[in-house]
């Protein structure tokens, strides 16, 4: 990540007219946080910190394109903002595969944290290779009506 990404931020929240505990606070992340991705302290921050970051700031698309780019998230438009019913169809199926959220998590190589996020229907984004890795975890055969159905379901927030 270069300056550019703490400038950017720095500037955005100055324009929401927030200090750095209430973005801190409104991204659920910690005021450290922002401190040192203002100041350029992090190599590079993690995805869904800057995707919390960008949803408190209400950033527009083109914003939001370039935030996540300095960020060091060039394939910003592998995101797909959800989620709508996603996250209780996830829950189904995953119940319906006698899966735990840890054991889901420990398939599909994500945090346990993503899992509970995506159910819960409180995720900002999705990267279209986590859907696809749940549904690889998932057991969900490619060309299956069933994974064509949950990858929809991720891209148009409908089961």
């Amino acid at each position: 990540m270069t300056s550019e990404f703490g400038v950017f931020l720095r500037q955005a929240r100055k324009r929401k007219s927030l200090g750095q505990e209430e973005l801190a606070r409104d991204a659920d992340v910690s005021v450290r946080t922002v401190r040192r991705l203002e100041a350029g302290d992090h190599s590079r921050p993690q995805f869904q910190t800057v995707q919390r970051l960008a949803h408190a700031l209400d950033l527009g698309p083109a914003d939001r394109e370039t935030f996540l780019r300095t960020a060091g998230f060039p394939e910003a438009d592998a995101v797909i903002e959800p989620v709508g019913e996603f996250g209780e169809l996830l829950r189904q199926v995953r119940k319906q595969k006698s899966l735990t959220q840890e054991r889901l998590a420990d398939r599909a190589e994500v945090s346990v944290r993503t899992v509970r996020r995506l159910e819960s229907g409180d995720a900002l984004g999705l990267v279209v290779d986590t859907v696809r890795q749940l549904a690889d975890a998932l057991g969900l055969r490619p060309g299956s009506a069933e994974r064509d159905s949950f990858l929809r379901a991720a891209v148009d927030g409908r089961a």
